[in-house]
């Protein structure tokens, strides 16, 4: 293995450690978390490190910008978990802790190879995070507009559950707004206006179900 290098990534700030084939910390320094440090970062590294080992602690966060940016560059990178680099800096306590410190230990995980997948692995794994939390959301909302929806057609048409019991499936939905033709009512127009939603909710959720599978076929092994 070559050069070791590790980047403790922030909001706002890169740090970062580098580590020669012998292990010895022969730099650090700290970025902007932006397009302008990301170039600054690469530029550095190429003077002091042309054959390296990029680890990233957060590149499915904080990171995820620098990450892509260096992949797209040809870089060999890889996702540092937190637990394995604070289990690093807890064996040198007297460092302390600084930002740098922490790159260092990031670049002495990188440096032992072991354990490290792909950062598109974790961001593909934040992506499907993200699809499920938002497809929770959804389905909260759709389930408040049928409840909705339900209690509004009980009092415009009483009885209206025994030809239609649940308002869950697209021939439901369009029987309801059937029952709905020429009600000028403004409760109808409400009515009117929740399948409306109810069936673009159920079109985004269907969506996400599609997605969610690609995503995990496309996952690094």
């Amino acid at each position: 293995m070559g050069v070791a290098i590790g980047v403790d990534s922030h909001k706002s700030s890169l740090a970062v450690g580098v580590l020669d084939e012998m292990g010895r910390t022969v730099g650090v320094r700290e970025f902007p978390n932006d397009g302008r440090g990301h170039d600054s970062l690469i530029d550095w590294l190429d003077d002091n490190s042309p054959d390296r080992i990029i680890g990233i602690e957060g590149s499915g966060s904080y990171g995820a910008g620098l990450a892509r940016r260096l992949i797209e560059a040809g870089e060999e990178v890889r996702e540092v978990p937190a637990f394995m680099s604070h289990r690093e800096r807890k064996k040198n306590p007297s460092r302390g802790k600084s930002d740098v410190n922490d790159a260092v230990a990031i670049a002495q995980v990188v440096a032992r190879g072991k354990g490290l997948s792909s950062p598109q692995r974790e961001v593909i794994y934040q992506d499907l995070k993200l699809l499920s939390d938002h497809r929770d959301q959804l389905v909260r909302a759709r389930t408040q507009l049928i409840n909705r929806a339900h209690k509004d057609l009980v009092v415009s048409h009483p009885g209206y559950e025994k030809r239609i019991p649940k308002l869950n499936s697209k021939k439901n939905l369009k029987e309801a707004r059937a029952l709905l033709r020429g009600d000028q009512s403004v409760r109808a127009e409400l009515i009117r206006d929740r399948v409306a939603e109810i069936r673009r909710l159920d079109d985004k959720i269907a969506g996400i179900e599609k997605q969610r599978p690609r995503l995990r076929r496309s996952a690094p092994r």
